[in-house]
């Protein structure tokens, strides 16, 4: 039954060695190389041939999806990535597992499911262990970006701040002071969703507080043509101009000839604003005009009509209402088409949802078959249990059966040998058949005195092998403790532990010989059943070494001169002692 046990320890230890991931050292270096040129990492990347081992081949379509997310090129199929999601599910770290799910969320945005891409990033965030030291806080971060711009599209802008908030937390960790700020900054969008200009001027008088107490006066130039908006709607022209013109001076957006940089022009809709509330309507006209050449129809229309109406030109009116008028259609028309599209995406997240409820019921009969073997196992090992048990209980009846036939044996020795002592002079005939009972009841009484004493050698053995200190070095040497030598207070445990089981053992490799105390240790080893390379492990000494032992041990035990029959002579003693 130990060997059984043996054998399933011995197993289950090379499962779990099979199961360690031992990536390429090529792919590792690749990986080391994405954050600072992923350029030069996808490259390398696809010139390379895809492993042939699993463990090697999901971590190369991992970097490749990685490499490509940053390179803004196209990532592996949606197929691809749900194989590396659900294998670093099963075997990879934590840091592993927010990574392969963000990159197939990232598959799911460009492929403009949004839905599924969100499911991703909440999957991937949900795997993030915050609480361990080596905790990936830039991945995260960039997680909850994605999340924030994909809330921000979809009209969800309490989500939107929400996710914004967990991305400054992340900053905060990596002690991205320009990053927290700016995750802080990027909210007032969402709050002009919501509407909430208060909040918006708030936060930007906020954010611009600590961009000038981190020494950035253009961060904090840049936020000013946002709140000089708000003010121009309230009527505060004289701030707007000031916010304005900081603005210009300070954030860094312009050029010599007094172009703001490319997709900043609905600056110059609020700059026609100020010019419109001051009555500068030549001035006006001419930055709705830049705007209307940069692309931005609606606003610059609208802009227009204003400039018009305060000129109270009646044709131009006219004519730019309806202009107005088409570009607002056209960007409602723009708008459904966007709507129509989330809703299809919203029914193919449900069509997901359906094939992830269907995977989560498999998944319940797959935990109740898990429970149903459980309980089989329980049942076997109780059952097997009972059967020792009773094994057991039986095996000490028999001694115990020994032991009462030896002592009745020696008992009907004595009084043969008192009646022999009587009768010696008396009767010749009688003393013969008197002899002759008194040396077969020695001859019973020696085979007595081996199997019972062969019992107890066995039996104590198996006692001392179920020892804890015994158990101790046997993980030492092949268990999960491999390669953790043994301290001299264990092996002084040890020894202690095989003179209290097996005394009459102990007595006998150390009555006529003395030992040195690591022949005795190799000597209980062996009597053990540990193999040579694992007593070469505990001893911290080579195989030759152990072999010189044995032989130096077998000539002081037995007076033998080789070290091949050490172990059958150990066993050997249980019989005599």
């Amino acid at each position: 039954m130990k060997r059984c046990y043996v054998v399933i320890t011995c197993l289950c230890a090379l499962l779990l060695c099979g199961c360690g991931q031992r990536y390429d050292a090529v792919l590792t270096d690749i990986d080391s190389l994405i954050d600072v040129n992923a350029d030069s990492a996808l490259v390398q990347l696809r010139k390379m041939d895809c492993p042939s081992s699993r463990s090697d081949r999901m971590y190369y379509y991992l970097l490749l999806a990685d490499a490509s997310n940053k390179c803004y090129d196209t990532l592996p199929s949606d197929s691809i990535m749900h194989l590396v999601a659900d294998f670093y599910d099963a075997h990879g770290t934590a840091n592993e597992q927010v990574r392969a799910h963000y990159l197939l969320g990232c598959v799911y945005r460009d492929m403009g499911e949004a839905p599924q891409a969100l499911d991703c990033y909440h999957t991937a965030v949900s795997c993030a262990d915050t609480t361990a030291r080596d905790c990936n806080y830039r991945l995260l971060m960039s997680v909850y970006g994605q999340m924030a711009t994909l809330f921000h599209r979809q009209n969800l802008p309490q989500d939107e701040v929400w996710a914004l908030k967990q991305c400054r937390y992340c900053c905060l960790e990596l002690g991205d002071t320009i990053g927290e700020i700016r995750s802080q900054e990027i909210m007032t969008k969402a709050y002009f969703l919501i509407g909430d200009t208060d909040k918006v001027i708030e936060t930007i008088l906020e954010t611009q507080r600590k961009y000038k107490e981190s020494g950035n006066t253009q961060l904090a130039a840049s936020a000013n043509g946002t709140l000089a908006y708000i003010l121009l709607s309230r009527n505060h022209i004289d701030k707007a101009k000031i916010l304005l013109d900081e603005f210009e001076k300070h954030s860094g957006m312009f050029d010599k000839r007094g172009n703001i940089a490319k997709g900043r022009e609905a600056y110059y809709y609020i700059k026609g604003s100020y010019y419109i509330k001051t009555n500068q309507l030549d001035s006006a006209e001419h930055y709705m005009r830049r705007l209307l050449n940069r692309g931005h129809e609606t606003d610059a229309y609208r802009g227009l009509l204003a400039v018009y109406q305060q000129k109270k030109n009646t044709d131009s009116i006219i004519k730019y209402a309806r202009l107005y008028e088409d570009a607002v259609d056209t960007l409602n028309n723009r708008k459904r088409t966007e709507v129509v599209g989330q809703m299809s995406s919203m029914y193919n997240y449900q069509r997901f949802q359906q094939i992830a409820d269907k995977e989560a019921r498999n998944a319940e009969r797959a935990r109740y078959n898990s429970i149903v073997i459980l309980l089989c196992s329980l049942f076997l090992i109780i059952t097997l249990s009972y059967i020792y048990i009773r094994f057991r209980k039986k095996k000490n009846q028999r001694i115990m059966q020994l032991s009462q036939d030896y002592r009745q044996s020696l008992l009907d020795y004595n009084k043969v040998s008192a009646e022999l002592e009587k009768i010696k002079e008396k009767d010749t005939t009688l003393l013969n058949d008197k002899q002759n009972e008194v040396e077969s009841l020695k001859v019973r009484i020696a085979s007595f005195q081996k199997r019972l004493q062969s019992a107890n050698s066995n039996q104590q053995l198996t006692d001392f092998k179920d020892s804890k200190v015994v158990a101790l070095f046997k993980s030492k040497s092949t268990g999960s403790l491999k390669a953790t030598l043994p301290t001299d207070a264990e092996w002084t445990r040890l020894v202690k532990q095989f003179s209290r089981s097996i005394p009459s053992v102990y007595t006998a490799l150390g009555r006529d010989v003395l030992l040195s105390s690591t022949e005795l240790r190799l000597c209980i080893l062996l009597l053990l059943g540990f193999k040579i390379g694992d007593a070469a492990i505990l001893l911290n000494t080579s195989a030759q070494s152990i072999t010189n032992i044995r032989c130096k041990a077998n000539q002081k035990l037995f007076n033998e001169s080789t070290a091949s029959t050490l172990e059958k002579n150990l066993t050997s003693i249980l019989g005599r002692v």
